[in-house]
């Protein structure tokens, strides 16, 4: 991942406090579409594997490699879930 998606997408970021261009709409698209090979080829046989546990805002605990996508996957969902939203707000507005 490029060094300024910390900068931009971390926990309490804002893009109102951004400094730097963000990626284009198009890169996002091109990197999520490449995730999946990217995740299985860092990943393979390794979903079970033990890493520093880490508690989620919501209370959950994740515990394995595993846990940790399977977290992600939803997590990314409910972001696309607000993307939706906005862009039917948005379109309503014109």
């Amino acid at each position: 991942m490029p060094e300024s998606f910390e900068r931009l997408f971390a926990k309490g970021t804002k893009p109102a406090e951004w400094r730097e261009k963000p990626p284009t709409l198009e890169v996002l698209i091109e990197m999520l579409s490449e995730q999946p090979k990217r995740i299985q080829e860092a990943m393979h046989n390794r979903l079970s594997e033990q890493v520093t546990p880490l508690t989620t805002g919501s209370g959950l605990t994740l515990n394995t490699i595993g846990e940790f996508i399977n977290f992600t996957l939803y997590h990314e969902g409910m972001h696309y879930n607000t993307i939706k939203l906005l862009n039917r707000f948005a379109d309503k507005s014109l």
